[in-house]
């Protein structure tokens, strides 16, 4: 590590850029939220606007040093997790611009340009009253833009306008070379697309444009209990299909488990339940087609109806975090995984899933739906088209159950890869990631070979290795 200290301290300085070389900023550089890669830490870097990144980059590349681009750090794979690099935060490119009614050269829709440290929370207290939104939200509101769209972004409307980096328009990304380059769909389009789901590996998001729309003043929400999967997942697929503006979002839970006599001992079994939560703009929930939409679900029972604002609505997740963290359960290893899967083949890949899952892992699961058209190619390599996204989201487990589910995700990502699936790349990747992803970049439905263009994109842009972390110890090389 003193190796290395001594040209990375020479590189900030020369780039203008003052470290942070505490212990305790360094350690918070060295695991993300999945607490189970670890790395070392040289320095911290928190560049203040998009030029002084550029000068970091330069400069560490010019030496030889290796840098770890870090948001928020929620990814769980190691991705943001230095190792023996500097840790390149972009926390303080949080400026968030006016609303744009037609920004240059992109379709003439709203738009707001957002620093890449800025979250989504302030992303949407920025747009205030009436409201506007980006189409498609995660449900954690702290991420930062330029870690989401580092990794593609899924929410409940996903199934109608994609991931979040479906609905960019325009991205300021800085090479390894450390060029600060302007990139759109059509102009200079390969770095605008190596960025997008790129894992930091391309380039440093350091700001975005994002396209808006109306959003509704209030929420009509809907859930319902299912025993049938089938009837559940088919529910899903009518919902989506009416294209009539309901966020959808799917669940299940362990309604009783126990064990069962088989030859050569007993075997643990899970009986599953299953939950359908449907929210639609209040102004739009009376009429006829929501109606019918909900008298022609198959569920056993409506569970609840209720109304809220939309701001509300987009917060309904922050008890179950604020509950991790009052638990201790936020700081615990969380492995998460989240597969997609052509919608065709989602009940197959559940199915089987469900059946592996230990106890460890607990419940309250989830499955969204993924509209393929005009996504990253690198978000989904198989070119599959309209997708199931399976979460696996275990709030927290003993220590020493790790191991135990470590294995359990190496046999999930097999199991996708044999339902002609996916990762999403946001979480553990596995025992081997760099075997996962032979297989996740392999040929497309096309025939064509999406790993080496990844790889000759990541040469390309960043031809000196500079972006390294914990997931990718030697940068392109790895």
């Amino acid at each position: 590590m003193q190796v290395a200290l001594e040209p990375a301290l020479f590189a900030l300085k020369d780039a203008g850029v003052s470290p942070f070389a505490d212990a305790a900023t360094r350690a918070s550089a060295e695991r993300d939220f999945g607490n189970v890669a670890h790395g070392r830490c040289l320095l911290v870097a928190e560049p203040n606007d998009p030029e002084a990144c550029a000068r970091v980059v330069a400069e560490l590349g010019r030496r030889g040093v290796g840098c770890t681009v870090r948001g928020a750090g929620y990814g769980q794979g190691g991705q943001s997790v230095a190792n023996d690099t500097v840790s390149l935060s972009t926390r303080r490119l949080d400026a968030i611009r006016p609303v744009d009614a037609a920004p240059a050269g992109a379709p003439s829709t709203p738009s707001i340009t957002v620093g890449a440290g800025a979250t989504l929370r302030n992303v949407l207290l920025a747009l205030g009253e009436p409201q506007l939104a980006p189409p498609a939200l995660p449900l954690n509101l702290d991420m930062t833009v330029g870690g989401l769209l580092s990794a593609g972004g899924i929410g409940p409307t996903s199934h109608r306008h994609g991931p979040v980096a479906a609905n960019v328009t325009r991205l300021d990304v800085v090479t390894g070379a450390g060029e600060l380059r302007t990139c759109t769909p059509t102009s200079d389009a390969d770095l605008f697309y190596g960025a997008l789901a790129g894992l930091g590996q391309c380039g440093v998001i350091t700001q975005a444009t994002l396209g808006l729309h109306p959003a509704p003043r209030a929420m009509r929400s809907f859930s319902f209990h299912y025993a049938d999967p089938d009837a559940w997942l088919l529910d899903q697929l009518g919902a989506s299909a009416t294209d009539i503006g309901f966020e959808i979002e799917g669940f299940c839970w362990a309604a009783a488990r126990g064990s069962r006599s088989v030859p050569g001992g007993r075997q643990p079994f899970t009986h599953w339940m299953y939950g359908l939560h449907l929210a639609i703009d209040r102004d739009l929930a009376a009429a006829a087609p929501a109606r019918n939409l909900l008298a022609s679900l198959r569920a056993e029972r409506k569970l609840d109806e209720h109304e809220s604002t939309f701001a509300s609505y987009l917060h309904r997740y922050e008890p179950r975090f604020a509950g991790m963290v009052e638990s201790g359960a936020w700081h615990e290893a969380h492995p998460w995984f989240e597969g997609m899967v052509p919608v065709e083949r989602a009940g197959e890949a559940l199915a089987r899933v469900l059946e592996r899952l230990p106890g460890e892992v607990g419940d309250g699961h989830r499955l969204m739906l993924v509209d393929g058209r005009g996504m990253p190619g690198l978000f989904d390599p198989s070119r599959s088209g309209k997708l199931a996204l399976l979460g696996i989201f275990p709030v927290a487990f003993a220590r020493t159950a790790l191991p135990k589910v470590l294995r359990c995700v190496d046999d999930l990502t097999s199991i996708f890869l044999e339902t002609n699936g996916r990762r999403y790349l946001s979480g553990w990747i596995g025992s081997d990631p760099a075997a996962y992803f032979c297989a996740h970049f392999g040929d497309d439905a096309e025939g064509r070979g999406a790993r080496d263009t990844w790889l000759a994109a990541r040469r390309r842009f960043d031809p000196g290795s500079v972006f390294r972390s914990a997931l990718f110890p030697r940068g392109n090389a790895s």
